[in-house]
Parts: structure tokens; C-alpha cells; sequence
């Protein structure tokens, strides 16, 4: 057991107090099996109660409204476990998502997982309608008639 002096608690305490504190960044996470009504606090779900966001968007939307509050000071991580994201629409970031030059928001993935994101969408139904000639209904999109700019058949583009 250490006896300490009282000036030399006094003096220990002192220099723990008046410390600045370290700021460290806010972390989400956001996982394949997560769910966008979680707090996006925890690596895993916990009794499903909480756990990570499903998407980018619930991410940044929870960063957006603790910027608004005044509760984002020191910048965050946003860590996203191993899998495929397929965006539904088009993610948004704007100058009000990226922080500051010392407390800046980072998207990462965890550790050493592999993460994929894609917009693209699966087209199906494909039938012959001559030689080498194929057609599919396209489904509306948000309302809006698709546009795109690329088409892939076995991975690779035509």
C-alpha cells in the first residue's frame, strides 16, 4: 500500500483536474443487419434493443441533428462493418457533414473489413425479342423513370 502525503494527494488531484480534457471523437456504427431505429452506438446489437444503423443516411442524419444540439464538438468516426451497401438513393453530403480541420467526421471501414457501397440496380425479367436482341420492363424509380449511364451483364460492362 502507498502512503501518500496530503500535499502530495493534493498536488495529484490538482494536476488530474486541471487537465483539458482529451477530446475524442463521437463513433456510429453502421452494419448489413443493423436497423436505422438504433442508436448506432454498439459494434453488435444488444437483445435487439440497440445496435448499429442500417445506412449512411441514418448516420449522418443522427451526426446533423448532435451538430444542431451543440453536441459534436470533437468531430466522429463513422465505422462501417464488413458487406455490401446498395444506396436506394442518392446519399447527400454536404459542407455541414465534414467537420473541421481538427475535429473532422470520418467514414471508415472497421478495422480491416471490407466494405462495398453501390447504387446499382438488379434488372430482371430479360426476354428474347430477336437474335441477340433482349428487352426487360424497368420498374420506376422513387417515381422518376430510370437513368443510367452504365449496364453490366456477368460483371462485366457492354
Amino acid at each position: 500500500m502507498v502512503n501518500l502525503s496530503k500535499k502530495a494527494l493534493w498536488i495529484i488531484l490538482s494536476i488530474i483536474y486541471t487537465m483539458p480534457a482529451i477530446a475524442s471523437p463521437a463513433k456510429l456504427y453502421v452494419s448489413t443487419d443493423g436497423n436505422d431505429s438504433w442508436n448506432g452506438l454498439y459494434l453488435t446489437h444488444k437483445s435487439g434493443i440497440n445496435g448499429p444503423l442500417l445506412t449512411l443516411e441514418a448516420a449522418r442524419d443522427i451526426l446533423r441533428s448532435r451538430r444542431k444540439e451543440g453536441r459534436l464538438a470533437e468531430g466522429a468516426v463513422i465505422y462501417l462493418r464488413k458487406g455490401t451497401y446498395l444506396l436506394q438513393r442518392t446519399l447527400l453530403f454536404g459542407p455541414e457533414d465534414s467537420g473541421t480541420e481538427k475535429y473532422p467526421v470520418n467514414i471508415s471501414a472497421y478495422k480491416n473489413e471490407t466494405v462495398t457501397i453501390g447504387g446499382g440496380r438488379r434488372i430482371t425479367d430479360w426476354q428474347p425479342i430477336s437474335r441477340g436482341m433482349y428487352r426487360a420492363p424497368l420498374p420506376m424509380l422513387d417515381g422518376k423513370q430510370w437513368i443510367f449511364r452504365e449496364l453490366f451483364v456477368n460483371s462485366e460492362p457492354l
